[in-house]
């Protein structure tokens, strides 16, 4: 027996079509909006001629967020949100942008960004209400309570969780994601199958979150690599969309796990992209967690429509193959001699949530078996 709670607040509006709701939107929330947005999208014409035609909304506009935002781009952000007196804030890009746009959104209505990160404060519900309109099909942090920012000064990747962070409206439109380049809808894409099997084998995982888990990873399964080949395929562009949406559902009560553990190393010390960090060690803590969970698992191969957990692993690394990610370590850059410190930095708090215990000897077991090909 066990109980669990799930509550997600967020306002979702999903389609083709759907970014046209967003003046409705802004209608409600009343005054005007701060747009954030990060340069490739801002010069983008797809983009430029949209947020052109919503100007009469906007109050003003920071348009350099950085690929993995820092506390100082935060701070610039929240200043410049405070300077305009904008009511809410209006989130179009990517994971990092929407991070950034929900972090200033509570930093600009509270306290610097610096007191709340790595969670020297809780984020409470003091923050402007915000838009998050994601052009990537991965980031799940449209419904994610949830901001993953750098700190330099300290040398800290990490997350700020609390209710302030919550969007008050996703708007999810797969026609964002149509110009999206293959390389990037790879990296997306695995990311968004990490939140799905993360939340489904982490410590707190629950029968709702299990549901939406299992038709994430469905829909990115079956529609990736189909995504990747052809990005004018409107239904697989479409499925990835949902399954990244539903993924975010999934994992933002249970949050993530080892997988995201090993993440912030390699993308802060090695500077992998976040995805192509996540998909490198996925199919490897698949196998690693089947002695913990191993009818479940099982089960959840078998709703994939493969026939078990190796099989499953194997479906993984033939999808990384196919789209041309890094199957080695050796692929980024990462030799033996950088193993030592690449253990001891993935010990991030998300490591407890692992459903088998991980250990340094265990994890330098695991990334010396990244060193050649499965």
């Amino acid at each position: 027996m066990f109980s669990f709670q799930y509550h997600s607040p967020v306002q979702i509006c999903f389609g083709y079509g759907a970014r046209d709701t967003l003046g409705e939107v802004a209608g409600r929330l009343g005054g005007k909006g701060f747009l954030v947005v990060d340069p490739g999208v801002a010069s983008s014409p797809l983009f430029k001629a949209y947020i052109e035609s919503q100007t009469a909304l906007l109050a003003g506009c920071f348009d350099k967020v950085e690929p993995n935002p820092s506390v100082g781009c935060v701070s610039r952000i929240a200043a410049q949100i405070r300077s305009t007196g904008a009511g809410f804030v209006v989130a179009l890009g990517g994971g990092s942008t929407i991070d950034a746009a929900k972090a200033a959104a509570l930093s600009a209505g509270g306290s610097p960004i610096e007191e709340y990160h790595s969670g020297r404060r809780p984020a409470g519900e003091n923050a402007l209400p915000v838009i998050a309109m994601p052009t990537t099909a991965g980031t799940g942090s449209e419904v994610t309570a949830v901001s993953v920012l750098t700190d330099p000064a300290r040398g800290v990747k990490a997350p700020i969780g609390g209710p302030a962070l919550l969007p008050r409206v996703a708007i999810v439109d797969p026609e964002w994601t149509v110009s999206v380049p293959p390389t990037v809808t790879a990296a997306t894409g695995m990311d968004a199958l990490s939140h799905a099997l993360e939340a489904y084998w982490g410590v707190h995982a629950q029968p709702i979150c299990d549901a939406l888990a299992e038709k994430a990873a469905w829909l990115i399964l079956d529609s990736l690599e189909q995504a990747y080949a052809n990005g004018s395929d409107r239904d697989a562009r479409e499925k990835v969309a949902l399954g990244s949406l539903l993924a975010g559902l999934a994992f933002a009560a249970p949050k993530t796990a080892a997988v995201h553990a090993c993440s912030f190393p390699l993308t802060q010390r090695f500077r992998l992209p976040h995805g192509v960090a996540c998909a490198l060690t996925l199919d490897r803590f698949l196998e690693y967690n089947t002695l913990a969970l191993p009818e479940k698992l099982a089960h959840l191969a078998r709703q994939l429509g493969l026939e078990g957990v190796p099989a499953l692993a194997a479906r993984i690394r033939t999808m990384k193959r196919n789209m041309s990610l890094p199957t080695t370590l050796a692929d980024v850059g990462i030799h033996e001699q950088n193993l030592p410190a690449l253990v001891a930095e993935s010990f991030h708090p998300n490591m407890r949530n692992n459903p088998r215990e991980v250990t340094p000897a265990d994890l330098m077991a695991i990334y010396s078996s990244l060193q050649e090909t499965h």
